[in-house]
């Protein structure tokens, strides 16, 4: 094994405690505090997945003063190059705007949840393997992030299937695990939580029993989004139970145009 040597200042940086998003989102089962929370969010349209993660990044880099945000510091590992940034920052500005009294405070705080997000654009699975290697010193120098989002796992399967050998079979699942396998080291060393989007898995055992500590399999969640007819459904899996939900679209976008 290899010896991995840190300064004193690191150390402390790596074991100071971060913002939590617990109760980040009333769907979201309660958690036990002072553990991550690792949320997988697969669907079948991706457009209410999309939306999801837009709503739960714009709760997580709200104050706490402002319907009751998380002023958690988000990385956010750009995969699929669905998010906006000048959009995300329209709906803060709105968010804002219809919260606080002092008009004039409107762009401060708007600035200070822009400062909390950090956007690593990947193209390709050499820059997202890079991007992760690199984590860990933006985690060091920063110790407001307390998420790390990525949309998604499954982005450069393709790309590293045909890049393999026919006798080196890489299958969807095992590209994905690899992935989360990475980045869950990630999260239990720092303590951050992790949000990320997946293609819909009916059996996700897998990422589960890559979760090999109980207290992080306390506060795993896997939420699928689908339409039946005209409803909005949607199940939640935790280790030990599934729900399934029948909810109104305004039950999920508080403030994401409604899906």
């Amino acid at each position: 094994m290899e010896n991995k040597v840190e300064s004193g200042i690191q150390l402390f940086q790596r074991i100071s405690s971060r913002p939590s998003i617990g109760e980040l989102h009333p769907i979201i089962p309660n958690h036990i505090k002072d553990v991550p929370t690792i949320i997988e969010i697969t669907e079948d349209d991706c457009e209410i997945k999309r939306g999801f993660i837009m709503e739960l990044l714009l709760r997580s880099v709200l104050p706490d003063n402002y319907l009751s945000g998380k002023d958690c510091g988000t990385i956010i590992i750009n995969t699929e190059h669905h998010f906006n940034l000048v959009h995300f920052a329209s709906l803060l500005k709105r968010i804002i705007k219809g919260t606080v009294k002092d008009k004039s405070k409107v762009n401060e705080v708007l600035e200070s949840c822009l400062e909390k997000l950090i956007i690593l654009n990947c193209y390709n699975g050499q820059q997202l393997h890079m991007t992760i290697l690199n984590i860990e010193n933006i985690l060091l120098s920063n110790t407001n992030i307390g998420l790390i989002l990525l949309d998604s796992l499954s982005a450069f399967y393709w790309e590293e299937k045909i890049g393999s050998d026919t006798n080196n079979f890489v299958s969807l699942q095992n590209h994905c695990l690899k992935l989360f396998s990475s980045l869950y080291t990630i999260v239990k060393e720092f303590n951050v939580s992790f949000i990320y989007g997946n293609l819909f898995f009916e059996d996700n055992l897998a990422i589960v029993k890559a979760i090999k500590d109980k207290k992080y399999l306390e506060n795993y969640y896997k939420i699928t989004f689908y339409r039946d007819k005209t409803q909005l459904n949607t199940k939640i899996s935790t280790v030990n139970e599934t729900k399934l939900y029948t909810c109104q679209a305004s039950d999920v976008f508080t403030f994401v145009e409604k899906m």
